[in-house]
C-alpha cells in the first residue's frame, strides 16, 4: 500500500469503520495523515441500531447494540440520541463505552414505548435503540435543569451560552425532554429558549426519565475573565464548586473556576451523564448541524370539510386585552395578553357576522380556532375553550411576545375538529410534501416524538397500530426513524393547510401531534480526486502539529 497514491488510499478508507480506520492510522505516519484528512473532508454520517432482532425474534443486549452502532460509523460520533425502556441497561452502557470521549454527547430518553423504523422494519418491541451521528463542524451543547430553587439561574446560564454566539444563525435546533416535576416548567422553558433562539427548531417530548452528558465546562482563562461575576458563580456551582466559598477579587474567582474546569476536563467524569428524574434536559445543536423539523396533527374544517389553504372568513373586529384591563376575563399571576374577536367578515358576501352567531354555529363540533395572518403559511390552531361560549367571543391566548400580540385584524379564520381519518391523511400529506421539498437532498435519519394517544397500539381516534411510523416508513423505507411515544410533544405550533413542510419558531408543548427532527444533507457525489499533499515533509509537519497540540493540552492540565 505504500506505493498507492493518496486518492486510492482515501477510496479504501471510506469503506472502513472508525475502529478499523484508527488501526490503519496507527500503522504509519502517512496513513495517520490521510485518515485524519479524510475525516475532515467527509460528509455527515448517521447509523442506528436497536435491541430487537426481527429475524430471530429475540431481544439483544445493550453492549451489542452500542458495538453495532460504533462499527457502522467511519468517524467517532459526536452525538448519540438514545431511547430505551426502564428495562434496558443502555443508560449504563453508553456512559461506560464513551466515558473517555468528552466530544461524544449522549442524550437519552426513557419511555414506556419506543418506536423503531429500521431497514423497512417498523416495530415497538425493542427495549432500546440509538442513533449514532457524526456531524463535522457541528457544535453540540448538553444541558440539564432540575426542578428547584436554582431554576431561574440555570435557565439564565443556558441563555448565556446561547448569546455567546453573535451570529443568530449559528444555533439550528434544540432537542428538549422533560420528566417528573420538570414537566411543570417545560412550557415556560421552551418559550424562553425560543425567544433566545428565534430561528431555531425546538423539538422533543415529555418522557418518564432520561440521561444527558455533563457539560465539560472547558474554558480558557481569558474566556472566564470576560464573564460576569454572576456567570462565574453559576459556572462554579455547575462544576461542583463550593458555593459558600468567598472571593475578595474577581480574579480569584476566575482562577478557582479555571482550576475546576481543568480538573473536570482531566477526569473521567468529563463525559459522564446526569440521570434525570425531575428535569428539563437536552442538547443545543449549532454550526453545521444538519437538522430541520416538521409537525403533523390532522384536522377537518367544520365549515369547508377538507382543509383548504385559505378561508373566505376574516377577522373584522378584534381587541387585545391585557391583564388588569376591564375587558380581561381572568385574574391571577403570570397571565398574558389575549385577543378577543368580536366580529367576522365573509369576504364572498360582505356579510358581517357577530362572534356569538358564529360560536353558536361551530362550538359543538370545533376543537380548534384556526387563524392565518396575512402572508403566513397555514392556520395556527388554538383551542376552542368553553370560555369562548361563556364570553360569546373567540378568545386567543398569547405568550406576550410582539409577534403574538400583533393585531389579528384581517387574519383568515376557520374552525377545525380533530378526527382519526384526518390524522392519517395529514401524515400522508406531510410525508408527500417532505419528498417533494427534499429534492436534491438526502435524509440521513429522523427522530419522531408521537403522542401516546396516537400509538403504538391502535385505539381511540387512530384505528391503526404505529400509524405515524408506518406512514413515514412507506414514504422513506430506507431512512431510519427512532423515537418514543410522549405524554406531550414539544415542537413548532401545529398548523393546518400549510404548504411548507419545514417549520421553525413558535414552539409549544402540545398534544396529539407527531413532531419530527430530520437530519438532512445535500445529495452530492464525492470528488474524484482530493489533491492532498502526502509528501513525507508535509506528513511530518501534520503529525508534529498534532503532537504539539496534545502536549499543550497536557501541560495546561
Amino acid at each position: 500500500m505504500e506505493d498507492f497514491n493518496s486518492d486510492l488510499v482515501l477510496h479504501m478508507v471510506q469503506y472502513l469503520n472508525a475502529m478499523d480506520a484508527g488501526r490503519l492510522a496507527a500503522s504509519a505516519k502517512r496513513y495517520y495523515y490521510l485518515v485524519h484528512q479524510y475525516r475532515g473532508l467527509s460528509a455527515p454520517e448517521l447509523v442506528t441500531s436497536s435491541s430487537w432482532d426481527p429475524s430471530t425474534k429475540e431481544q439483544g443486549g445493550s453492549k451489542e447494540l452500542v458495538q453495532q452502532g460504533i462499527e457502522g460509523l467511519q468517524k467517532k460520533p459526536n452525538l448519540i440520541l438514545a431511547f430505551n425502556s426502564p428495562r434496558s441497561a443502555l443508560s449504563d452502557e453508553l456512559p461506560r463505552r464513551f466515558h473517555t470521549s468528552p466530544d461524544t454527547i449522549i442524550l437519552g430518553a426513557i419511555a414506556g414505548d419506543i418506536q423503531v423504523n429500521q431497514s423497512s422494519n417498523v416495530e415497538h418491541k425493542s427495549n432500546a435503540t440509538a442513533m449514532f451521528a457524526s456531524f463535522p463542524n457541528a457544535e453540540v451543547v448538553p444541558f440539564a435543569i432540575n426542578y428547584g430553587p436554582q431554576l431561574e439561574e440555570d435557565i439564565q446560564s443556558i441563555k448565556q451560552i446561547i448569546h455567546q454566539k453573535t451570529d443568530e444563525r449559528w444555533w439550528k435546533a434544540m432537542i428538549v425532554y422533560a420528566c417528573g416535576h420538570g414537566s411543570s416548567f417545560a412550557e415556560t422553558f421552551v418559550s424562553t429558549m425560543q425567544q433566545s433562539l428565534p430561528n431555531a427548531a425546538i423539538v422533543g417530548g415529555i418522557c418518564a426519565g432520561g440521561y444527558v452528558s455533563k457539560s465539560t465546562g472547558s474554558k480558557t482563562r481569558d474566556e472566564l475573565s470576560q464573564m460576569t461575576t454572576r456567570q462565574l458563580k453559576n459556572l462554579n456551582r455547575s462544576l461542583g464548586g463550593d458555593v459558600n466559598q468567598t472571593f475578595v477579587e474577581k480574579s480569584e474567582l476566575v482562577d478557582h473556576v479555571y482550576q475546576l474546569c481543568q480538573v473536570q476536563q482531566q477526569s473521567s467524569q468529563a463525559s459522564s451523564v446526569i440521570h434525570c428524574e425531575d428535569t428539563v434536559f437536552g442538547v443545543i445543536l449549532g454550526g453545521d448541524a444538519p437538522v430541520k423539523s416538521m409537525v403533523s396533527r390532522g384536522v377537518e374544517s367544520v365549515l369547508q370539510g377538507q382543509v383548504q389553504p385559505t378561508s373566505p372568513f376574516v377577522v373584522e373586529t378584534v381587541e387585545l386585552a391585557r391583564p388588569g384591563d376591564d375587558a380581561y376575563l381572568f385574574r391571577g399571576d403570570d397571565l398574558k395578553p389575549m385577543h378577543m374577536i368580536h366580529r367576522i367578515r365573509d369576504t364572498e358576501t360582505g356579510k358581517l357576522i357577530a362572534a356569538a352567531e358564529m360560536i353558536n354555529q361551530v362550538a359543538q363540533s370545533a376543537d380548534f380556532i384556526g387563524l392565518k395572518r396575512p402572508g403566513s403559511d397555514g392556520f395556527e390552531l388554538h383551542m376552542m375553550t368553553p370560555y369562548c361560549q361563556m364570553a360569546q367571543q373567540f378568545l386567543i391566548m398569547t405568550n406576550g411576545s410582539q409577534e403574538e400580540i400583533t393585531t389579528l385584524r384581517n387574519a383568515e379564520i376557520d374552525f377545525f375538529k380533530l378526527t382519526g381519518d384526518a390524522c392519517l391523511a395529514d401524515m400522508d400529506t406531510t410525508v408527500s410534501k417532505l419528498k417533494e421539498q427534499t429534492t436534491g437532498e438526502r435524509i440521513l435519519g429522523a427522530v419522531m416524538y408521537s403522542c401516546n394517544g396516537r400509538g403504538p397500539q391502535r385505539g381511540g381516534l387512530i384505528a391503526e397500530a404505529m400509524a405515524d411510523a408506518t406512514r413515514f416508513s412507506k414514504g422513506f423505507p430506507d431512512v431510519p426513524c427512532l423515537g418514543f411515544y410522549a405524554g406531550g410533544e414539544i415542537g413548532p405550533l401545529a398548523l393546518a393547510g400549510n404548504e411548507k413542510v419545514f417549520q421553525t419558531g413558535r414552539v409549544a408543548v402540545q398534544g396529539f401531534t407527531a413532531v419530527f427532527a430530520l437530519f438532512i444533507v445535500p445529495d452530492v457525489e464525492p470528488p474524484e480526486s482530493y489533491h492532498l499533499d502526502d509528501s513525507e515533509n508535509n506528513v511530518w509537519k501534520f503529525v508534529q502539529s498534532r503532537l504539539d497540540k496534545s502536549t499543550t493540552m497536557s501541560d495546561s492540565i
